[in-house]
């Protein structure tokens, strides 16, 4: 069982990002938009702490210090495209875009929804549990303020 924490999320809503993913790849491969669907391969988002916002994903895959402009995230992108005269999908076993965003890019991505950080990482065996204490303990000494 997850350790309890009062540790929010921000969630970064990428929406915008699969648009753009989907437009560029209905212009490459000539496609209707229709017959495109685009997803982030991994839920972003970011905590606050008196130091400075800490990007995460929903993995519990943490930058160890404040994200600044010096630093990247990138987000994966997978497009998925109709067969043409059926109703079926294909979906694609890399991503097809990697999008490189810098903190000044949260403004225009919104994070209007937040999580608790337990909800936040999935639980899906031992690797994202210890995952997420890690980022519970470094997150909670983040949250230290020293007068």
């Amino acid at each position: 069982m997850r350790s309890e924490t009062n540790i929010i999320v921000k969630v970064i809503d990428m929406s915008n990002l699969e648009a753009m993913a989907s437009e560029k790849f209905a212009e490459n491969e000539k496609l209707s938009m229709d017959r495109i669907r685009a997803n982030a391969i991994h839920k972003w988002g970011y905590v606050e702490t008196p130091r400075g916002k800490f990007l995460l994903n929903d993995e519990g895959i943490m930058l160890i210090k404040p994200w600044t402009e010096t630093e990247t995230m990138t987000v994966d992108i997978l497009v998925e495209t109709k067969e043409a005269e059926e109703d079926r999908w294909s979906f694609p076993l890399i991503p097809q875009f990697n999008i490189n965003l810098k903190v000044s890019c949260l403004d225009d991505l919104e994070a209007n929804e937040t999580e608790s950080l337990e909800k936040f990482i999935r639980s899906f065996g031992s690797r994202m549990e210890c995952n997420y204490e890690e980022c519970v303990t470094a997150l909670e000494k983040e949250m230290i303020v020293i007068v």
